[in-house]
């Protein structure tokens, strides 16, 4: 728990598993192994910033596509795929918190032009 807290993790859960039942470490020495452990799994662990997050879908004319890509950073946006055929559509990753303030200002960008779905909250990486 101690490495836990001295990393400042959040949400994370250590399993050290020892494999010799034995008691010639002590207990100091079991707190010794065990910290270790724990230290070495979190340095190798690839740590991410997890998010309440809602998965956009845009349909749009291709006029409104340069205007849509300046929109996307101002909300830390991620594009997760594009595909143009007769119009652009757009699979956007969005914090759930600035979901609706996006939605709404892309409305008015494509004076309510653009198709635009969103969908349930999830949990997303925006490390």
């Amino acid at each position: 728990m101690d490495v836990i807290q001295k990393t400042g993790l959040t949400d994370v859960c250590i399993v050290v598993t020892r494999y010799f039942g034995g008691i010639l470490l002590g207990k100091g020495g079991l707190t010794r192994a065990y910290s270790s452990a724990a230290a070495k799994a979190v340095s190798a662990a690839e740590i991410k910033l997890m998010s309440e997050a809602r998965e956009i879908s845009v349909s749009a004319d291709y006029s409104l596509y340069e205007r849509i890509l300046r929109l996307l950073p101002e909300y830390e946006i991620k594009t997760s795929s594009r595909e143009f055929s007769d119009k652009i559509d757009l699979r956007l990753l969005c914090r759930a918190e600035l979901c609706d303030k996006f939605i709404s200002e892309l409305t008015e960008l494509s004076n309510g032009g653009a198709k635009i779905e969103r969908s349930e909250i999830f949990f997303a990486d925006f490390s």
